[in-house]
Formats: structure tokens, sequence, C-alpha cells
């Protein structure tokens, strides 16, 4: 099965500043998406938590987190997202001051890029 992402993302290659996977916190952290950006990637939950599992792993410190589940929303919020920021964790030892960082990045970064499939009871 291919990796959640748009076309042309390879989940083996770090992250290229400016890249619509950049790790970076921008400037413009939780707006909407400008107009004319590219829609996100509609993807199921188990994709998902996969991809922000391994987005942690480009970060020190932070190669044993997991993501477990998602918080889906009952309908999107004013960025068209319909899942939260809110992810539930297994640090697997990893210390907080390592993975706190990297949160807010990854949660922008895939807010922009993935949206949930609709579920069963939507």
């Amino acid at each position: 099965m291919e990796a959640p992402g748009p076309p042309g993302y390879d989940p083996g290659v770090p992250d290229a500043p400016g890249s619509p996977f950049d790790t970076t916190l921008s400037a413009d952290w939780g707006t909407p998406l400008a107009p004319g950006a590219s829609k996100p990637a509609l993807v199921d939950e188990a994709e998902l938590v996969r991809w922000l599992s391994a987005q942690f792993r480009n970060y020190p410190g932070c190669s044993a987190v997991r993501v477990e589940r998602v918080v889906r929303l009952d309908k999107p919020d004013h960025q068209g997202c319909n899942w939260s920021r809110t992810l539930f964790l297994n640090p697997g030892g990893a210390q907080a001051e390592a993975y706190a960082a990297a949160y807010a990045a990854i949660v922008d970064k895939g807010r922009r890029a993935f949206n949930l499939k609709p579920g069963e009871d939507d």
C-alpha cells in the first residue's frame, strides 16, 4: 500500500524546508489553507496515525513516540480539517520535553495535508 500523502510524497526522504511536509513551525501556524492551495488528501485513521507516528521519528529523542489515535471532529473546523489537534500518544519512554516541541509542528503539517475519510457513522 502506498504511503499517504500528496503525489510524489516519499516517507523515506527527510522533510525539505518549504515543502508541504516541512517540520518547521511557521508564522502562519493554525491559519486556513491559502486560496488555491491543494486540498488535503483523504485518509483513514490508521493511515493518519502511521503518518503522524513516522513524523515524530524526524525529531531528536522522539523515535519511540507513537500516535495511538486521533480525535475526529463532528464537522470540519474553521480550517476545513475534520480531526482535532489532540492526539493520543504513547511516548515510548521519550521525555515530554523532546516530543512537546515536535507536537505542534507535526499536527499543523498533518492537518494541512490530510482529512479523515468519512466513517461508517458519518
